[in-house]
């Protein structure tokens, strides 16, 4: 990186600059006489051999053999769609972020007891299985490595119950990522899954600090505002069906990120943070310990008695503060 880049990162937090969304184009196919619509702009991936999985005229989401096993004994996956878009910050920086996404369908393999995901509690009891499927094993010294769901939120825009939340990283170098999903059928549904990636090591302060996240959540934000779902008829009839005989269920909304943890492991994160606070603590005694020996070395016979004076209050004051308590 140049000097002159260097000197412009320092103007923090830069707003990224990405694609227009006013120069997207519709792109749309048949989920099982299903129609599913979307705006996007073209592919611009961060890798000149990162290839974009563009959108069929038809699949048939019934057709197990489409699907993926993916090592989970719950679902399959179907990715139907790729695209990744760059973001530059000022002149002479360069590229700072990307998002990607991924839509995927994914059918549910039905257990004994389950309702049809169109039915609203349902679905979010789904999507909760599934976050924690995903994440709640992720745990680092007693502390979840991820927050979700975060900032959900209830769309209304489809026929169909809708959803938006965050997988937040709360450790580590880890990148946002947010999810937009609606039933498609009883067992299947439809996910859109995107990834915002700030081009800065650190955990999320320490990225937002260098790369402000707000024109890469606008993006995702168009992208989802964006989707269009019409069921095809016998979708809406199976639907219909379900909203009667379910007329009081529907969404949350609002809902707190889940707890993963136990209590023994939340006792370990608050030994941790003990442990280190006591080191930070050591540490800055060591360094003022430094500091006042270096002044010791030069210091005059006047400048020594008035080291001592302070250090003799000092240790009085401790004293004092020890009889108290």
């Amino acid at each position: 990186m140049s000097i002159w880049a260097i000197k412009l990162r320092k103007k923090r937090p830069c707003a990224p600059i990405g694609p227009d969304f006013a120069g997207t184009k519709l792109v749309s196919t048949s989920l099982s006489g299903s129609k599913l619509g979307v705006r996007l702009n073209r592919h611009m991936p961060t890798d000149g051999a990162e290839h974009a999985i563009f959108l069929a005229e038809s699949y048939n989401v019934f057709h197990d053999e489409l699907y993926t096993d993916v090592g989970r004994k719950d679902a399959k996956l179907l990715n139907i769609l790729t695209r990744s878009w760059k973001f530059r910050g000022p002149a002479f920086v360069g590229y700072v972020a990307h998002v990607s996404l991924a839509v995927t369908v994914e059918k549910r393999n039905r257990s004994a007891g389950e309702i049809s995901l169109f039915e609203p509690a349902e679905f979010e009891r789904f999507l909760l299985s599934r976050l924690t499927k995903l994440y709640g094993s992720k745990i680092y010294d007693g502390r979840s490595e991820y927050e979700a769901p975060y900032q959900w939120k209830v769309h209304r825009s489809l026929s169909v119950p809708a959803v938006s939340y965050e997988i937040r990283p709360v450790m580590g170098g880890h990148d946002r990522s947010m999810c937009f999903a609606f039933p498609l059928d009883h067992q299947i549904c439809v996910l859109f899954y995107f990834q915002l990636v700030q081009y800065e090591p650190g955990n999320l302060n320490d990225k937002d600090e260098m790369v402000s996240p707000d024109p890469l959540y606008a993006l995702v934000r168009e992208v989802i505002n964006s989707v269009t779902l019409e069921l095809s008829p016998s979708a809406l009839d199976e639907y219909k069906k379900i909203k009667a005989s379910y007329p009081e269920s529907t969404l949350s909304e609002r809902l707190q990120p889940l707890k993963w943890t136990t209590p023994e492991q939340d006792a370990q994160w608050k030994d941790k943070l003990r442990k280190e606070a006591e080191y930070r603590r050591q540490m800055e005694v060591s360094e003022s310990e430094l500091a006042l020996e270096e002044k010791l070395k030069d210091a005059s016979a006047e400048e020594l008695t008035k080291y001592i004076e302070q250090a003799i209050e000092a240790e009085k004051k401790q004293s004092g503060d020890r009889g108290k308590g």
